[in-house]
C-alpha cells in the first residue's frame, strides 16, 4: 500500500548539496521548501536549478514552495551571545549589541512585557524601557544567535503583510517559476488579496499557501481559506501567542476549516526537530506525526531538521516510515464532514468518484487542465492512490503535495479520453495497474467543473 500523505523538507545550508537533495527526493521527499528569511537568492537560485535538474532527470514532479519571511522581526546580534539566567541583557532599536530592528515592534513593548526568541527557547523580563534601549532579565538560559525571530508574549502587532523584501523575493520566486508563495503571519483575507494583486501584477500564476500563526489569523481562519490554495499550521509561532496546551485543539481547528473548504493543509515546526542532532526521533515526535495524518492532513512539512539539521536524508527517511505506518490505519477512512462541507455540484460528483472507489475497489485515473479535479477528489482522502493526467508541468508539480494525488505529466496529443488511454497504457507498463484491476476514470469536460466517469475493468 502506497503512501498518501506528502512530505515537504526544507533546504538549507546543510543541505545545499547536490547528491544530499537527490537522496532526499530517492528517500521520498514529495516537495521543497526555501526560506526567505535567511540565506541569499544566489543560494536559492542553485538550489533552484538542482532541484529542476533532479526533477527532469528522475522524470519526477517536484514543486518548490517560496515562503516569504512576511512582517517577522528578527533579533541582530554582531556574534552569538550565551545568555545566563539572572543576568539583565540591553537591547536596542538600531545600534548596540543586541538589536531589535523594527520601530513598530519595538516601540510597543513596555514595562513587565516577556519578550519571546527563537520559539521560546530564550524569554527575558522587561525591566525598563528608556528612548531606544529597552533593559530585559533573563529567565532562561541559552544562546542568543542572530536574526531569531522575536515576539512580545501575549501581544499581537499587526503589519502590512508583504514588505519590501518580501516584494523582490516575490517577484524573484515568479521569475524563476516557483509554483507555491507561503505568505507568513497572515491575519486577514486581505493580506491575501494583496499578495494575490502582487502575483497578478508580476504576471505569475503562483498557488498560495496561507500560514497562521498568529491569534488573528486563528480568528479569521474561515475567510482565510475561503481566498487561498493552501493552509499551513506553523505551530512553532502559535506557541508564542497561546498557551501550548491550546495549541492541539487549535491545530485541530485550522486543519479542520481547511479540510472542509477542500483547501491544501500542511503541519509544520517542530516535526522531528530533536533529529536535528541526533539519529532518531523521540516517541512523541513519533506519535505527532502519526496523530497529524489522523487529523487528514495533505503534508507535513520538516522545517530545521533538513535545513540545518546534521542528517536531513535519515531525518526524511523516518518521516516517511511514519507517514507510511500511519497511513496504513487511516487510509480506510473516506474524509467528509456530513452537513459541514462547502460544496457545489462538481464537488458532490468527485465525491461520488471516491465513494465509488471504495465500493468497487477501483483505482481512480483523471485528466486534469487547471487542477480542479484533482483537488476535489484529493480533498475525500480516497482510499486508492489518484493518478492524474496532467498537459501543463508546472501544474503536475503543484498537484504533488495533495493528498493521494499522484500526477503525470503527457506531452500526448488528443481528446480526454486519448490521454486517458496513454496513461492507462503507461500505468500498466509501469506495473502500476493489472489486468484485473478495475478503473474508474473521470475528467472535467467543462471548465471548473468535474463532471464526467466511466469505469473498466483492464
Amino acid at each position: 500500500m502506497s503512501r498518501r500523505t506528502k512530505l515537504i523538507a526544507t533546504l538549507g545550508p546543510l543541505s545545499m548539496d547536490e547528491k544530499i537533495i537527490k537522496d532526499m527526493i530517492v528517500s521520498g521527499a514529495d516537495a521543497f521548501r526555501l526560506n526567505f528569511s535567511h540565506g541569499t537568492l544566489e543560494e536559492k537560485m542553485k538550489l533552484i536549478k538542482i532541484v529542476r535538474k533532479l526533477s527532469n532527470r528522475l522524470n519526477l514532479n517536484i514543486p518548490i514552495i517560496a515562503d516569504l519571511q512576511g512582517p517577522v522581526v528578527r533579533i541582530r546580534v554582531n556574534k552569538d551571545i550565551m545568555v545566563y539566567r539572572g543576568k539583565k541583557y540591553v537591547f536596542s532599536w538600531r545600534d548596540g549589541a543586541i538589536r531589535i530592528p523594527d520601530n513598530n515592534l519595538f516601540s510597543n513593548i513596555e514595562n513587565n512585557d516577556i519578550l519571546l526568541i527563537d520559539d521560546g527557547k530564550l524569554v527575558f523580563r522587561v525591566i525598563k524601557k528608556r528612548g531606544n534601549e529597552v533593559i530585559a532579565e533573563a529567565l532562561r538560559d541559552g544562546m542568543l544567535r542572530d536574526r531569531k525571530k522575536i515576539f512580545i508574549k501575549d501581544k499581537f502587532v499587526k503589519t502590512e503583510p508583504l514588505t519590501k523584501k518580501d516584494i523582490d523575493d516575490l517577484r524573484f520566486s515568479i521569475e524563476n517559476k516557483l509554483e507555491y508563495i507561503a505568505l507568513s503571519m497572515v491575519s486577514t483575507p486581505e493580506d491575501i488579496k494583496i499578495l494575490k494583486d502582487k502575483i497578478q501584477e508580476f504576471d505569475g500564476d503562483q498557488w498560495i499557501i496561507a500560514k497562521i500563526e498568529n491569534p488573528l489569523g486563528v480568528k479569521n481562519i474561515k475567510k482565510i481559506a475561503e481566498t487561498s490554495e493552501g493552509i499551513m499550521i506553523a505551530r512553532g509561532d502559535l506557541g508564542q501567542y497561546f498557551p501550548l496546551e491550546k495549541i492541539p485543539q487549535i491545530q485541530h481547528k485550522i486543519v479542520y476549516e481547511g479540510n472542509r473548504m477542500g483547501r491544501i493543509t500542511i503541519i509544520a515546526t517542530q516535526i522531528l526537530e530533536s533529529m536535528i542532532d541526533n539519529d532518531t526521533p523521540t516517541r512523541a515526535e513519533v506519535t505527532d506525526i502519526f496523530n497529524s495524518v489522523g487529523e487528514r492532513v495533505d503534508a507535513i512539512l520538516l522545517t530545521s531538521e533538513t535545513a540545518i539539521g546534521k542528517n536531513p536524508v535519515l531525518t526524511v527517511k523516518w518521516a516517511i516510515k511514519i507517514l507510511s505506518e500511519a497511513d496504513k490505519i487511516y487510509s480506510n477512512e473516506i474524509l467528509y464532514y456530513k452537513g459541514d462541507f462547502v460544496e457545489n455540484i462538481f464537488d458532490k460528483f468527485a465525491r461520488g468518484v471516491v465513494y465509488l472507489s471504495h465500493l468497487i475497489n477501483g483505482k481512480i485515473i483523471g485528466f486534469t487542465k487547471k487542477g480542479n479535479t484533482a483537488r476535489r477528489l484529493a480533498r475525500y482522502r480516497p482510499k486508492s492512490k489518484i493518478y492524474i493526467a496532467v498537459q501543463d508541468r508546472k501544474l503536475a508539480n503543484k498537484l504533488n503535495i495533495l493528498y493521494s494525488i499522484s500526477p503525470l505529466y503527457s506531452d500526448k496529443n488528443g481528446d480526454y479520453w486519448e490521454i486517458l488511454a496513454y496513461t492507462k497504457d503507461y500505468l500498466i507498463k509501469k506495473k502500476l495497474v493489472k489486468k484485473g484491476d478495475t478503473i474508474v476514470y473521470t475528467i472535467g469536460v467543462r471548465p471548473k467543473s468535474t463532471d464526467m466517469i466511466k469505469v473498466e475493468v483492464v
